[in-house]
């Protein structure tokens, strides 16, 4: 039998507050759609003892084996952890958590649950919160910033409402987003970046956050295969109520 072994962090009052090695038997800790290759970054609302809330979000701990846990910063309005139409998220009111160490913009694939009220609003998925880099869904577009240049998708269906969106970029190649599963839209931007804020990034010189719900954002270093992509979304669309193909 394999064994994974999982050191918890130290934080004081959290919902892990000790110290402890854990092992677990593979095929036990469960990946999104199972897919554990290359994850770098794992939040999930419906496990509340990983939001160390003290009011407010102060560290939203991260299931996957780097420890990039999402953590308050003053430029932002910490998220309270609540719940949707009966599922949970963190919820942000110009909102943002930062991250350390940053995650590369390319290769990388995103799959984010949240919520969205407006199509004509702008929602900061994944950037840095110091230039104008990140991932963004904007207008009823998935949009792809670098240095304040951005390339944008195709108006995508439905652009409110609890989402699943999923992004995908190669170095140097051709890079996709897609909503809920449906059609994969083409973008092509270029960028060794570091991404280091959940929920916020800087455009032209103002610091854009996210007001809505997330409850669940997966990232991986590399383009998951058509395979795995769609066993990520199947398995987000069953847990969070959303209908996928």
């Amino acid at each position: 039998m394999v064994l994974l072994l999982l050191t918890l962090p130290i934080i004081s009052g959290a919902g892990w507050s000790s110290s402890a090695s854990v092992a677990v038997s593979a095929g036990s800790w469960q990946a999104p759609g199972g897919v554990a290759s290359g994850l770098q970054l794992w939040i999930d609302a419906s496990e509340s003892s990983t939001l160390y809330t003290a009011a407010r979000t102060r560290w939203w701990f991260d299931k996957s084996p780097v420890g990039r846990d999402g953590r308050e910063e003053a430029v932002f309005n910490a998220p309270l952890l609540g719940s949707s139409a009966g599922f949970a998220e963190a919820t942000f009111s110009a909102g943002g958590l930062s991250i350390s160490p940053g995650i590369p913009f390319e290769p990388l694939t995103l799959a984010i649950v949240f919520r969205v009220s407006s199509s004509l609003g702008t929602y900061p998925i994944l950037g840095i919160r110091s230039r104008g880099t990140g991932i963004l869904l904007s207008t009823s577009k998935v949009r792809f910033y670098v240095n304040d240049a951005y390339t944008a998708t195709a108006t995508v269906t439905p652009a409110t409402g609890r989402l699943i969106v999923l992004v995908r970029t190669t170095a140097g190649g051709t890079d996709y987003a897609s909503i809920n599963g449906g059609t994969d839209l083409s973008v092509s931007v270029t960028s060794s970046d570091l991404l280091d804020t959940i929920g916020g990034v800087l455009l032209a010189g103002t610091l854009r956050t996210f007001t809505g719900g997330i409850s669940e954002l997966a990232v991986w270093n590399r383009t998951l295969s058509a395979t795995e992509r769609t066993a990520v979304t199947r398995a987000l669309g069953a847990k969070w109520g959303i209908t996928v193909p």
